[in-house]
């Protein structure tokens, strides 16, 4: 064997050849009907459907498990698209996805959300470097404008392309009117694949639009208006939850972060009345805190798993391929010696079944999360979660003992024609999967608490606002907040304490401890190191 065996990656591994590469004639082999691997929950920890090669079809399971009880009048995914039109669709998939949904197929042009990029590039001056800076000076006046007070005269370009998406933006505060929200998955590969999928769409942006309007009308003074589209921007971000994927999560989260940080600016003006107020107050506490990311996590999970069956379909080499590709681009460059080929394929059940248990066995330290009650504890289970996902990377980077052993162990296994070197090449070929597709997770625990310290100040900055417009004063604290407005003080979910909150005089100061768990007295400062998330009212 040649010196070249390695792989050049920036996770560099060592991969098998072409093993477990099925050929049109060992297609038609009688022991072809009964696959190599255990159908059960410690090994495709789901039981079907099954593909006709017996590996689990977990695109039609996901698709199957979301879309109960979904019809075309319940779907808020539905009004998404009416939006957006059809555009973001892949054309291949389009009629599918129209016949799936149950929905018209809709013509190529109409009255469909515009990008702000797009809506900008004409009125963008001359030149690639000032239309380059121009796009960014209109982007960040819709960051802000999506938290703050503003006016048409201030961005006059932002407020006209807020209005020409009227029509699409009233498709987007309809549709978390609708309880479900559902895409289907669908896999240009067959058997489906979960890589590849899913349909996505950017929502952030239509989100922006309706918390930039709800702040050009608090400036105005129209707080309904306001409300119903900062609502609409909240219900959004549970909604799209329901698609549970990594993408959809961080769409959520910026959503959900627009929403409340609307919510308190307005809270903050001292434009609400107490009806106005407790009302708001009423229907997001309804909401509760943001829910965790464990669905994300468990899609997660199968993906890894439906990435051992692309290596049992198409060889290691292959499958492993196909489980970093972008589109059609491999982001991983193989270097394997050719001499290595050999038509020597891994049909041990013992081989795949200790891939799909190694996968399982990573993924089952999430589990613990779903139980945990408190930051701190989400923060060491966390930890434990990235130290064994380093670990597993550390043992397939170049010059790494683990990847010098997996490689050895390859040669060594075709010469003794695998034997008992079969679950140790399975626990390399798990390890590599999860070193490919899973990234370490570990900002997302202060990610989630950090969301939900913010939903609370929320809640508490509007029962402050409703205790201000009817006693003409803030309290002295938040316990004469209870009964009328809340029916306990809220804990910061940093630390478990009482929000901290103090009464100044011409206003209040109410905040988190934040993620480092130190109080620092209602300051945040990121250059000082202190992280206080704060609300101060003057």
């Amino acid at each position: 064997m040649k010196s070249g065996t390695l792989f050049r990656t920036a996770i560099v591994m060592v991969l098998l050849p072409a093993a477990g590469a099925i050929s049109a004639g060992e297609a038609e082999d009688t022991d072809r009907q009964i696959p190599p691997f255990t159908i059960s929950p410690q090994t495709t920890y789901v039981e079907g459907p099954l593909n006709e090669d017996g590996t689990v079809n977990y695109v039609a399971y996901l698709n199957e498990k979301l879309s109960q009880n979904v019809t075309a009048d319940n779907n808020a995914a539905v009004l998404m698209i009416q939006a957006l039109g059809p555009g973001p669709l892949p054309p291949n998939q389009r009629e599918e996805v129209y016949d799936r949904l149950g929905m018209a197929p809709l013509p190529k042009d109409g009255d469909y959300f515009v990008w702000l990029r797009d809506y900008v590039a004409e009125a963008a001056p001359d030149g690639d470097t000032d239309e380059w800076m121009f796009q960014r000076k209109v982007e960040q006046a819709l960051h802000d404008a999506r938290v703050s007070f503003w006016s048409a005269e201030e961005h006059p370009l932002l407020a006209e392309w807020i209005e020409a998406n009227s029509e699409p933006l009233r498709l987007f505060r309809r549709a978390p009117e609708r309880p479900r929200y559902y895409l289907p998955l669908i896999s240009n590969i067959s058997p489906p694949v979960l890589r590849g999928s899913y349909l996505q769409f950017n929502l952030v942006e239509p989100g922006r639009a309706l918390a930039a309007r709800a702040m050009l009308a608090a400036a105005r003074g129209d707080i309904e208006s306001a409300k119903a589209d900062l609502l609409a921007v909240h219900r959004l971000a549970r909604l799209i939850r329901e698609q549970p994927n990594q993408l959809n999560l961080v769409m959520a989260t910026a959503l959900e972060s627009s929403a409340v940080r609307g919510a308190t600016a307005i809270s903050k003006s001292g434009l609400l009345d107490s009806d106005q107020a407790e009302q708001w107050l009423s229907v997001i506490r309804r909401m509760g805190d943001p829910p965790n990311f464990t669905d994300v996590v468990r899609q997660k999970r199968l993906a890894a798993l439906d990435a051992v069956f692309l290596c049992y379909r198409y060889g290691v080499m292959q499958g492993l391929e196909l489980t970093v590709r972008v589109k059609d681009v491999c982001v991983v460059e193989f270097d394997i010696d050719e001499d290595a080929i050999d038509d020597c394929p891994l049909r041990s059940r013992s081989h795949w079944d200790t891939a799909l248990r190694t996968i399982n066995r990573f993924y089952d330290l999430t589990v613990e999360y779903e139980q945990a009650e408190t930051f701190a504890e989400r923060q060491r289970l966390w930890a434990k979660y990235d130290a064994r996902h380093r670990k597993l990377a550390e043992a397939v980077v170049t010059g790494s003992e683990g990847l010098e052993r997996f490689a050895d162990n390859v040669r060594r296994a075709f010469m003794a024609a695998m034997g008992h070197l079969d679950r140790q090449l399975g626990r390399d070929i798990g390890s590599i999967i999860l070193v490919l597709r899973e990234s370490p997770l570990g900002t997302l625990p202060e990610l989630q608490t950090t969301l939900a310290a913010e939903y609370r100040l929320a809640l508490c900055s509007l029962a402050l606002a409703a205790y201000h417009a009817e006693q003409g004063h803030y309290p002295e604290e938040l316990g004469e907040l209870i009964p009328q407005f809340l029916p306990a003080v809220l804990q910061d979910p940093f630390d478990e304490a009482p929000l901290r909150y103090r009464a100044t005089e011409d206003g209040y100061v109410l905040y988190s401890v934040g993620p480092s768990g130190i109080d620092h007295g209602g300051i945040d400062d990121e250059q000082m190191h202190k992280d206080d998330i704060l609300i101060r009212v003057k």
